[in-house]
């Protein structure tokens, strides 16, 4: 089976992070993080991101969230991550 990335985030053009890549989400020094959550924090689709990133994103930081607290939350919630061979075939569902 070969690797399909995760399906695209609801990213709408007024994301805070657009433009930036994608290098400070997945650092792992607490500037980064820092650097992070000011932009999650103001960003006017961070809602539609977290939805998006519990759902998809085992790794990064999203939405203003870290692995482990999307990890808590689908656990909370029972949902379960789902893995990109099973987004892509869920997203051509629809």
């Amino acid at each position: 089976m070969s690797y399909r990335p995760s399906p695209t985030p609801p990213f709408d053009g007024t994301e805070a992070c657009r433009g930036l890549g994608t290098d400070l989400f997945f650092e792992q020094t607490a500037e980064a993080r820092n650097r992070a959550r000011a932009l999650c924090t103001a960003c006017p689709i961070r809602q539609a991101c977290q939805d998006w990133a519990v759902a998809f994103e085992e790794y990064g930081f999203w939405a203003n969230t870290t692995p482990g607290q999307r990890k808590r939350i689908r656990r909370d919630q029972t949902l379960a991550l789902v893995r990109p061979e099973a987004g892509a075939k869920l997203l051509a569902a629809c």
